[in-house]
């Protein structure tokens, strides 16, 4: 009997270490469903390529899948082989990590979204207001985030001086960081680039 093998619980940025048992060829198909309930598919040859094949099931989705609840997603992958046999399995990814804490910030603060990391903090990051996921994903690796826009980064700056997660790192301003990798969209993130940020901030690293 068929089999697939893998972690059932990740996040969404883990690459897909997924196997089947046997030796046998198998095409892999997966479907996730996002907040506005469209459905996107990805199907490859290889577990690991699902990542990079996402399209939407329908036509009029975004480039990006909405995910902006940070809720867990769902993700029902499908393993088939040339012979017939089948086997499916269900896996949950993961925005935030258990015990990272969202904060939104408006005024007299500078509008935006603060992600503290449930264990010791890593690095501290100021982000761009639409690099909303990326700021979730890394908190979830260690890293205090602020999304907020660039007329406010002054008054992050002293924000952030009075928020003790952050206490004793220098923040790193990002401009452009991209979409991490695991989120469906027209033009997926890069797996690369983003080990890269994860580097540079002092994230914990991608298992993969």
């Amino acid at each position: 009997m068929l089999e697939i093998r893998g972690l059932q619980v990740a996040l969404i940025d883990e690459p897909l270490a997924l196997r089947t048992r046997g030796g046998e060829a198998v095409r892999w198909r997966a479907r996730l469903v996002d907040d506005d309930g469209r459905s996107w598919r990805a199907q490859a040859a290889r577990a690991e390529e699902l990542d990079g094949a996402w399209a939407p099931a329908k036509s009029g989705a975004g480039p990006v899948a909405a995910l902006a609840s940070l809720r867990p997603v769902r993700l029902d992958v499908r393993a088939e082989t040339a012979g017939g046999e089948a086997a499916s399995r269900t896996l949950e990814r993961r925005l935030l990590a258990d015990g990272v804490q969202r904060r939104r910030w408006r005024a007299p603060a500078p509008p935006g979204s603060l992600f503290l990391p449930a264990q010791e903090t890593r690095g501290v990051v100021v982000l761009p207001p639409e690099t909303m996921l990326a700021g979730a994903l890394l908190a979830s690796r260690g890293v205090v985030a602020l999304a907020v826009g660039d007329e406010r980064r002054d008054d992050a700056l002293e924000l952030l001086a009075r928020v003790p997660a952050a206490a004793g790192h220098a923040p790193v301003l990002l401009d452009d960081i991209g979409l991490p990798p695991g989120i469906p969209a027209l033009a997926p993130g890069d797996g690369a680039a983003w080990d890269a940020l994860l580097e540079r901030v002092g994230a914990t690293p991608r298992s993969g």
